[in-house]
């Protein structure tokens, strides 16, 4: 749902994306500002069909102002070919924006407390990520 119309004149746009197993959640955010909420279905690239991928994200994006950067963090995106598949979605309903699509467990581990040395996601799936020492990130589980 749009929350403002009027984000076009003011601070840049920002999205940030959660898509796993069931749902794709979008949110963007202007000068600090909620502008949009929007959900889809299935976000997650290698459970669901290219055609349900699409129609999730175009839900989720359905009247989302355009912005400058968006995030999205995608469950099944560890794979390169994953994380370039859902790009190229984004990229197709937002060609001006500066895209990066990382796994969950990115997301996760940035978020978690300084010094954490592991996560735990369990949702519709579930993986276990921690950082090595050159930190890269380590993960088992999944599907």
């Amino acid at each position: 749902m749009a929350i403002s119309d009027d984000v076009h004149a003011g601070p840049p746009v920002i999205v940030g994306i959660d898509a796993g197993g069931s749902a794709t959640r979008a949110r963007a955010l202007a000068g600090g500002r909620v502008v949009f909420e929007g959900q889809g279905g299935p976000g997650n690239p290698l459970g669901a069909r290219a055609e349900t991928l699409a129609a999730s994200y175009r839900a989720a994006l359905a009247g989302c102002p355009p912005p400058s950067r968006l995030a999205a963090c995608v469950s099944g995106a560890g794979g390169s070919q994953q994380r370039a598949q859902v790009g190229k979605l984004l990229a197709r309903r937002f060609p001006a924006a500066i895209i990066e699509v990382v796994p969950d467990y990115v997301a996760a581990m940035l978020a978690a407390p300084e010094k954490s040395d592991i996560v735990v996601i369990a949702g519709t799936g579930s993986v276990i990520c921690s950082t090595g020492p050159g930190g890269d990130y380590r993960v088992s589980g999944g599907r």
